[in-house]
């Protein structure tokens, strides 16, 4: 018989997608028997803090500036697992939680979509130098984890020993249709030109997270995650950054992506060459975007010429394989 386990999961607080992927696999460790508390701040916070077993946390900033606030993270977080006292602590980015327990001698597991780069299988074709950076900037985050579960939006071979591939949950619904208007979301609020040129062409763009407006100009409706879903299963296609949570649920209901990044920004870099390689979305930066590419990708669209990848008959949801994982630890 399975032993229920003390949990403490943690989660990183930059941008929604980590704790959207989130709460299915904390309610289903819950609906298992394990008792879990959910660590995490920023971001999270608006996703996950209402949970009752919900700990806040200061996030750590980006850049360099983490690199002087880890010390003090992980000091924070040795004394929190201390209290606490869990069997395993399960961190999704958030790597001063994977170095306080290897501090307390805990086992850990980590989940991200950035293991794909570090464990996975990649093309050749990428940008060498992106990829062997975010391979050392994933490893720095996951190489503490006894176990890890890589979450992508594309099916992927794992490189590594004790590294599942899972999606994010979900299943494709047999309702999706495409009602002919356009979903946008831009983590950072920067999408405005992308969103005016659509709505110049005369094509009705339903915008939502920071920033946002509607074809008025007033300000934009907040959208829970559920209403998100319903949207989205009804559009035509999607104009978004391009975060790897938000692009699994495209692939998952065969929604085309406009997928657009930074190009500091290597991760959202990343996703969108595979995206664009796999032939499920066009990429590009909001640098380099221009009227004629929104105007291409709308027409791309009406046509039907993106490729559909029925990924949920080949990877199995996080919250079942972590399920699964927290099982055999527990015995």
């Amino acid at each position: 018989m399975t032993t229920a386990l003390q949990v403490a999961y943690f989660v990183h607080g930059r941008g929604r997608g980590r704790a959207a992927r989130s709460v299915p696999i904390v309610q289903r460790l819950i609906a298992d028997g394990h008792r879990v508390t959910v660590h995490g701040g920023g971001d999270a916070a608006n996703v996950l803090g209402h949970l009752p077993e919900w700990r806040d946390r200061r996030p750590l900033p980006l850049g360099r500036n983490a690199l002087v606030g880890l010390p003090w993270r992980v000091a924070t977080d040795i004394a929190a697992i201390g209290r606490d006292h869990p069997d395993l602590v399960i961190s999704d980015g958030d790597q001063a939680a994977l170095a306080a327990a290897r501090a307390r001698r805990i086992r850990t597991l980590a989940v991200g979509h950035d293991l794909v780069f570090s464990s996975c299988a990649v093309p050749e074709s990428m940008h060498e130098t992106a990829r062997r950076f975010f391979r050392y900037r994933s490893a720095a985050s996951t190489h503490l984890a006894e176990h890890r579960v890589a979450v992508h939006f594309l099916p992927i071979e794992a490189t590594r020993d004790n590294t599942w591939v899972a999606r994010p949950d979900g299943d494709a619904d047999a309702r999706v249709s495409s009602d002919g208007y356009f979903l946008a979301y831009f983590r950072d609020g920067n999408g405005a030109k992308v969103v005016n040129w659509l709505r110049a062409q005369g094509r009705d763009v339903r915008w939502f997270g920071p920033g946002a407006t509607p074809a008025n100009g007033s300000a934009g409706a907040f959208l829970d995650r559920e209403s998100f879903q319903r949207e989205l299963r009804q559009a035509n296609g999607v104009v978004c950054s391009a975060g790897s949570n938000l692009l699994a649920e495209c692939v998952l209901h065969g929604k085309p992506v406009l997928a657009l990044y930074r190009e500091e920004d290597t991760e959202h870099k990343l996703n969108a060459i595979l995206a664009s390689t796999a032939q499920v979305a066009i990429s590009s930066t909001f640098d380099r975007v221009d009227a004629e590419m929104v105007e291409r990708f709308a027409f791309q669209v009406d046509a039907r010429e993106f490729r559909r990848i029925a990924i949920a008959e080949q990877l199995q949801p996080a919250s079942e394989v972590i399920s699964k994982l927290v099982a055999e630890m527990a015995w």
